[in-house]
């Protein structure tokens, strides 16, 4: 049988928990994990996807994924987000806006949204071969 190796305690990992949510997910997230929990005292078998589903009954946002709905608030959000730091200037913005008008698009942001407030969103090029045609 093989011995279990210990833990480091320096290791590189990010501890659990750093991470920043947007206020509006971790409203969110908090009305979620108290029927959640709610849910769970009444029947131990209760699985998250339960309390998210009762979470939407009682008129909670939802999250979804959408694509190319607003690049100029993508942009705004990206900014926001990096602050100094941030590498997209006026013409790249404008590249990117034109790249989302071709057809087919040359530039896709997927975009997760909370109810109606935009809470990230991912640029990206799409290879085309993954699609059916040819690069």
């Amino acid at each position: 049988m093989a011995k279990a190796r210990p833990t480091r305690k320096g290791s590189k990992k990010a501890k659990k928990g750093t991470r920043k949510l947007s206020p509006a997910l971790k409203k969110w997230n908090e009305k979620v994990m108290t029927i959640y929990r709610e849910m769970k005292k009444k029947n131990p078998k209760t699985m998250l996807k339960d309390a998210m589903r009762a979470a939407k009954k009682q008129g909670c946002a939802t999250l979804s994924l959408r694509l190319n709905t607003d690049i100029d608030m993508a942009i705004d959000k990206l900014r926001a987000h990096h602050k100094d730091d941030c590498w997209v200037g006026a013409q790249l913005a404008e590249v990117w806006k034109m790249m989302t008008r071709t057809t087919p698009p040359q530039l896709m942001v997927f975009e997760l949204w909370l109810g109606q407030e935009m809470i990230a969103a991912d640029f990206t090029h799409p290879i085309w071969t993954s699609f059916g045609r040819s690069v």
